[in-house]
């Protein structure tokens, strides 16, 4: 067993990540195994994670993931695509819900969820007037590597520090799933708009 999937992952955003690369891995591992089909040499199967993280003035958040399966691998399918995968992995107390599609030869999971900042277990802060959010640990970020991933968090007010992601007014957006420590305003600049830059 890994030491993956022996620890806690604790970061929102990581959570699912951890699951993904997990069932990425095992299937994987049986696709290189003597007796079993090659992965395709053109390299045209795939695993996108998309995560967006809003956070609200009221101290709340809400979170979409949504995990495309294009590997022909049925790496995600109707009976693992629940929200208690998301809910109930040590993130706090997030009201979820997960919907599964299939659209030609993709599979799409997708988990929604919201709840207090409380209550995602120190990894959305409020401290005096900025929001201060911590993606992904160390175990995520090396396993996420060899994934598809994007990660959006939008501020109320316009982002303070970005670690490294590209900023759009108050939301800042990264191409990994590496860690990172973002922060943004918590009301929005007097005037502006939340999708405006808020310079």
């Amino acid at each position: 067993m890994t030491l993956a999937a022996t620890r806690r992952i604790p970061a929102p955003l990581s959570v699912l990540t951890a699951l993904v690369v997990l069932t990425l891995s095992t299937a994987l591992t049986l696709v290189g195994a003597p007796g079993h089909a090659a992965s395709p040499a053109d390299g045209s199967f795939s695993l996108e994670i998309t995560a967006d993280v809003v956070i609200k003035s009221d101290d709340t958040y809400s979170i979409k993931m949504v995990v495309t399966d294009s590997t022909g691998l049925d790496i995600f399918n109707k009976e693992n695509c629940k929200a208690e995968s998301f809910a109930g992995a040590d993130v706090g107390k997030v009201d979820a819900k997960a919907d599964f599609k299939e659209e030609g030869d993709k599979a799409i999971c997708t988990i929604e969820g919201s709840g207090p900042i409380k209550d995602s277990d120190g990894q959305i802060k409020h401290e005096g007037k900025e929001y201060v959010v911590k993606l992904g640990n160390e175990e995520s970020s090396s396993s996420a590597s060899q994934l598809d991933v994007t990660q959006t968090i939008t501020f109320p007010g316009k982002v303070t520090e970005a670690d490294g992601g590209k900023v759009d007014g108050n939301k800042v957006s990264f191409n990994d799933g590496d860690s990172h420590l973002v922060k943004g305003k918590d009301k929005a600049a007097a005037g502006a708009t939340p999708s405006s830059s808020q310079e």
